[in-house]
């Protein structure tokens, strides 16, 4: 079986609707329409796919019964957003699931040439498929969902809070900008006396005077 088939096969083993190639059978139905030509540009590009895949693949479950590279290559493939939490079986995913790969495949741009991006991936990206869902709010608070792996960053910066001990401040502040006024560090500014400068120079000319004698 050549990997185009494999790839079309374990697309229809885990889909909830039917599967076309080229185009539908029916629109009267949810289907899932894949281009042949775009899912054998794919192939071309297969191992730099695979790497970029591997190396991006974070905090997500893993796929069904398919290598995950499929996965990227079904939803690039596809019309519109037909590959989605709707029509795919995939116990361990949720929408927010699909938000993260669709970022992913957002990034996937920086491998193509802009017409091929163009032509791959169009206009998809988070958060047109946040919309085209009907999830309400911004794409952004998908990317962390409540039941996945806290943030990186997060996690160190509460973890660093911890362990701070909080001082009660004595010091009443009027309004927010002369709170985040006192925090900044105060550096002391020097004042030119031309008084000095000239006694200062007189001194150096009359140690010069001296050594010369000498």
């Amino acid at each position: 079986m050549s990997i185009s088939n494999n790839i079309i096969a374990s697309l229809k083993t885990v889909s909830n609707v039917p599967v076309f190639v080229g185009q539908r059978e029916s629109v009267a139905q949810d289907s899932i329409l894949l281009s042949s030509v775009k899912l054998n540009e794919l192939i071309v590009m297969y191992d730099d796919l695979y790497a970029f895949t591997y190396s991006t693949w974070r905090h997500l479950p893993d796929p069904p019964d398919c290598e995950k590279t499929f996965v990227l290559m079904w939803m690039v493939s596809a019309e519109n957003y037909d590959v989605n939490h709707f029509t795919i079986k995939w116990p361990e995913a949720t929408s927010n699931t699909f938000v993260h790969l669709w970022s992913i495949v957002d990034r996937l741009r920086t491998l193509l040439e802009s017409n091929n991006a163009d032509w791959l991936v169009g206009p998809r990206n988070p958060v047109g498929y946040s919309e085209t869902m009907n999830m309400p709010g911004a794409a952004d608070q998908h990317l962390y969902p409540s039941e996945a792996v806290i943030a990186p960053h997060v996690e160190v910066f509460s973890s660093n809070l911890s362990r701070m001990e909080p001082k009660a401040m004595r010091v009443s502040y009027d309004s927010n900008f002369f709170f985040m006024l006192s925090l900044t560090m105060s550096r002391p500014k020097r004042m030119i006396d031309p008084n000095q400068m000239t006694m200062r120079n007189e001194q150096i000319a009359s140690a010069m005077t001296t050594r010369n004698k000498k």
